[in-house]
């Protein structure tokens, strides 16, 4: 028992650790509230405000991620979306401690259940996802675990096999369906997402990938000419490297585009004038993002020394 995560969150400590980060008087309420991943305890204070501490697993999440969730909350309730928002602390700040678990104390707020949805309530639903999508957009959250097949699906796969966690049986056929949905999964091409998909959960996907590419060092990433020019990600790309902008004429550009071993979802199908219109179209609409890279360089008669040149200068 001694080595269960939450073994030692008994009333008395949750109390002592939120009254201590509250900076507040609570009367004896601790109700446990069911949950599976973390625990959730109702308390009371002494005018009898009810309230809703959170304890974070221990280990499970990293605390720049816990901030990134609580940064998000306060985010969507800024701008007067529906949300729970934390209480700051007494101390300041948003996470309190008790030993090693963190944990974070909320307002009690009551909900309601629709016994069946109506058209309207669709609408109402879609139009808050757009909203939080939009708030999420507005900002980054580097420290959340980057979901992708060959990582996070993976690193799980991984850690049930490397505990022994699964009867010896099934540890070969565990491992041989693992490994062929992530290949499969993983091995999209971009033609596939964007027909599987559409273009959105393709953007979606390249700016986590993104990302977690500028978690690394020492990188080099050649990104498609539509990357830069979606969300924050020509912000986060100058935040976290140097850029650069290899510039084509419109010609030059089409003749690339129409010798490239794979075809552009967006360009399926163009030839001659139609492309070139395209092309020109597009640098016009792009060059506001493509002028904020940091370098600039002639792509036509461009030396790979150049390049390495930028990069090793001013990285």
């Amino acid at each position: 028992m001694a080595d269960y995560p939450f073994s030692r969150l008994d009333p008395d400590t949750v109390l002592a650790c939120v009254e201590q980060a509250l900076g507040r008087r609570l009367l004896n309420v601790c109700r446990p509230h069911a949950i599976y991943i973390n625990r959730v305890f109702e308390l009371q204070d002494e005018d009898g405000v009810f309230i809703i501490a959170k304890f974070y697993r221990p280990h499970r999440w990293s605390e720049a991620a816990l901030q990134d969730e609580l940064g998000f909350l306060l985010d969507c309730a800024a701008h007067e979306m529906p949300v729970i928002a934390p209480l700051p602390l007494a101390g300041g700040g948003y996470l309190g401690s008790c030993g090693d678990i963190r944990f974070a104390v909320y307002p009690r707020c009551g909900g309601r259940l629709v016994d069946e949805y109506q058209d309207e309530h669709w609408l109402q639903i879609g139009r808050l996802l757009g909203r939080l999508h939009q708030v999420g957009r507005s900002g980054t959250a580097s420290a959340r675990e980057w979901l992708h097949p060959r990582y996070s699906t993976r690193k799980q796969a991984d850690y049930l096999l490397e505990h022994r966690l699964l009867p010896d049986d099934l540890v070969s056929p565990f491992r041989r369906i693992v490994d062929a949905l992530i290949e499969e999964t993983a091995e999209m091409t971009i033609p596939g997402i964007f027909k599987e998909h559409g273009e959105t959960v393709f953007r979606k996907w390249e700016h986590d990938i993104l990302m977690e590419l500028c978690q690394r060092e020492k990188l080099v990433v050649s990104t498609g000419g539509g990357a830069p020019c979606h969300g924050d990600m020509m912000e986060i790309m100058n935040h976290y490297g140097t850029t650069v902008y290899i510039k084509l004429e419109p010609e030059a550009l089409k003749e690339r585009l129409m010798h490239a071993r794979t075809e552009r979802p967006l360009i399926r199908g163009m030839k001659g004038n139609e492309l070139l219109k395209f092309v020109r179209s597009k640098l016009e609409e792009r060059e506001a993002y493509y002028s904020q890279a940091k370098f600039t360089t002639d792509g036509l008669n461009l030396h790979l020394d150049t390049l390495v040149n930028i990069l090793q200068n001013n990285s």
